[in-house]
């Protein structure tokens, strides 16, 4: 068993060396291909939040949140109560 068990740590050792060197050569395009950049696609389907009110509520209630401004912006009318 001790000598299966260092023949398969040897391997998974290789293993994670080539991969690594494979991530070394990427370029940035390549590595952007890899792992797309999800925010860039879903932020566009919102509009930009309206600061300046958020800064108003925020000032004539102490108690109002950024998480009740985001629930006014993506869903107009409802209420957090």
């Amino acid at each position: 068993m001790d000598r299966v068990g260092s023949i398969f740590k040897s391997r998974s050792r290789v293993s994670i060396q080539l991969a690594l060197t494979r991530l070394a050569t990427l370029s940035a395009t390549d590595a952007e291909d890899l792992f797309p950049d999800q925010h860039k696609a879903v932020s566009g389907q919102h509009a930009d939040p309206q600061f300046a009110q958020i800064v108003e509520q925020m000032k004539h209630n102490r108690f109002f949140t950024l998480q009740q401004s985001w629930v006014n912006q993506v869903h107009p009318g409802l209420s957090l109560s």
